[in-house]
């Protein structure tokens, strides 16, 4: 029982001249399209009423087209209960966390006697040479202000079920994904720069999403183990359909923990490991990378569950 439940969906937006959303760019197609302006459930900085002192449930999401988001709450205390569809083996209190475009994740924040600030610092990476738009640190996103006396003001007890560890059991496949895009040089930005397309220049295992194509074919009832490899110098988060995937390394750190997960980040130049329980629902969906644009310039491929 909390005092409040709440779904906070972030989200992001360039307007043009006219007011309609902006056509993205080249350079915004390659390097993650992050819009002018910030939103909360469509608004800009919303304000609203809390239970002083209460104790709320948060359910965040990253609707960003690629923007990764490093959140805090000033004012009050977030603890992390679940991630995506999955909840964790263990909640935590981090100072700040970073979500990447696709996640959600689930909070126990207790509220202090003040205002509450839901706080956004952005999170860089080094291809965007300056040209990221406004940098932001601690930006309030929304705030909680008190009004009237809480009904809930001690944290509930927490009870999770992270579920199996695929760890302990034999993968009958291991596959590695490999995710490439154009580089910086010639034949690369270089000649898109000239008026190339990229259509197609995203890939994963060399390959552009094709629809007539099952690029992955898995078998109903097995677990498999999904090394997922970045040859690019900035982070993309990789979204499997229907099946959570239990994390078990991003980049050098291994996870300790029980974690699932339907978007796991994969860093620049660097690898993240998962298990897949195909334990059910034979049929044919997809992964991808969520920068959206990557999604739609091929960085996708076709899955079969037999």
């Amino acid at each position: 029982k909390v005092d409040a439940e709440r779904v906070l969906v972030l989200s992001d937006i360039s307007l043009d001249s006219s007011g309609l959303p902006a056509k993205p760019s080249m350079m915004w197609q390659m390097m993650g399209r992050e819009g002018d302006t910030l939103l909360v459930n469509g608004q800009v900085q919303p304000t609203y009423t809390a239970g002083k002192g209460g104790v709320e449930r948060w359910h965040i999401v990253n609707s960003c087209a690629a923007r990764y988001m490093n959140l805090s709450v000033r004012g009050g205390k977030a603890t992390i209960i679940g991630k995506d569809s999955g909840q964790v083996a263990n909640p935590y209190s981090p100072a700040s966390f970073v979500i990447a475009p696709g996640n959600r994740i689930d909070l126990i924040v207790e509220l202090g006697e003040g205002v509450v600030n839901l706080e956004y610092t952005t999170v860089p990476h080094p291809d965007m040479m300056g040209m990221s738009g406004t940098l932001y640190k601690n930006y309030p996103l929304a705030s909680f202000v008190p009004s009237a006396a809480a009904t809930v003001t001690a944290v509930p007890a927490i009870a999770t079920s992270a579920g199996i560890d695929l760890r302990k059991q034999t993968p009958a496949v291991r596959r590695t994904f490999t995710l490439k895009m154009p580089g910086m040089g010639s034949g690369g930005m270089g000649g898109m720069m000239n008026g190339e397309s990229m259509e197609g220049k995203f890939t994963i295992n060399d390959q552009a999403f094709d629809m007539s194509v099952i690029n992955t074919t898995v078998q109903v009832g097995t677990v498999e183990e999904w090394t997922i490899v970045n040859t690019s110098t900035m982070a993309h988060p990789f979204h499997l359909h229907v099946w959570p995937m239990q994390v078990l390394t991003i980049g050098p750190d291994a996870m300790t923990d029980v974690q699932y997960q339907d978007v796991v980040n994969v860093p620049a130049k660097n690898q993240t490991v998962v298990r897949v329980h195909f334990d059910q629902f034979p049929g044919t969906t997809v992964y991808h990378c969520h920068i959206l644009d990557h999604e739609d310039l091929g960085m996708m491929g076709a899955l079969e569950a037999k």
